[in-house]
């Protein structure tokens, strides 16, 4: 187990120590890790799979698919909790103790817009972004983001922006497709826009042709 998810554990281990055992209930994900919620929420949690998700580098989230769409445990237990509210409205949950495994509704903060995204967020290493995949791109002496991901094809654009946070977003369209449950996202409580996911499709299309090409290329 790596180091980030052997501290996560133990912070986890805790909270049980410290916990009534009859009031939480420990949900299995993947990477060996456990998440807890409150007891009664047993059944419902129960019924589907939960992935450890390393989201920006730094953070790791329970997430399933719920009716086609990615949802985090956190996110999932507040629409237990308010069954009015649909899970899709429910866009960021931040933790009490910071501690992204501990579920139990009483650490939860249902907050508003970018407020959860910086509670969450550790300090800022000194990269030219503050998200995963991101990068400064000086163009006609403005300053714009560029952003690109790396997997088994090599390294791919998905574009060059003038807003941050929209470079990063394209990022986590384009993990989306590539790696599944095993992505690293900067927004983990935001499902990837429709026009996103387009793009990196796209994007994600050319760039195995043009690899593929390449390959005759060097055949031929």
């Amino acid at each position: 187990m790596e180091k980030r998810f052997e501290t996560l554990w133990s912070d986890v281990q805790k909270q049980v120590g410290l916990s009534d055992p009859n009031e939480i209930f420990l949900v299995s994900t993947t990477r060996g890790l456990k998440a807890i919620v409150d007891h009664k929420h047993k059944a419902k949690v129960s019924h589907h799979r939960w992935w450890a998700v390393v989201a920006g580098g730094a953070h790791v989230y329970a997430t399933t698919e719920i009716n086609g769409s990615r949802v985090t445990l956190q996110r999932y237990i507040v629409h237990l909790e308010n069954p009015e509210t649909p899970i899709e409205d429910i866009k960021h949950v931040s933790f009490a103790n910071k501690i992204s495994l501990d579920c139990r509704f009483k650490n939860l903060e249902n907050r508003v817009g970018r407020q959860a995204v910086m509670r969450n967020r550790r300090p800022k290493r000194n990269t030219s972004s503050k998200y995963k995949g991101v990068y400064h791109a000086i163009q006609n002496e403005d300053v714009k983001w560029k952003s690109q991901i790396k997997w088994e094809l090599g390294t791919m654009s998905m574009g060059t922006y003038t807003d941050e946070d929209t470079a990063a977003r394209m990022y986590d369209a384009a993990a989306f497709y590539l790696f599944k449950g095993a992505a690293m996202f900067n927004f983990p409580d935001e499902i990837p826009s429709v026009e996103a996911l387009a793009h990196a499709q796209q994007r994600i299309h050319r760039f195995r042709l043009r690899r593929a090409r390449e390959e005759q290329s060097q055949v031929d």
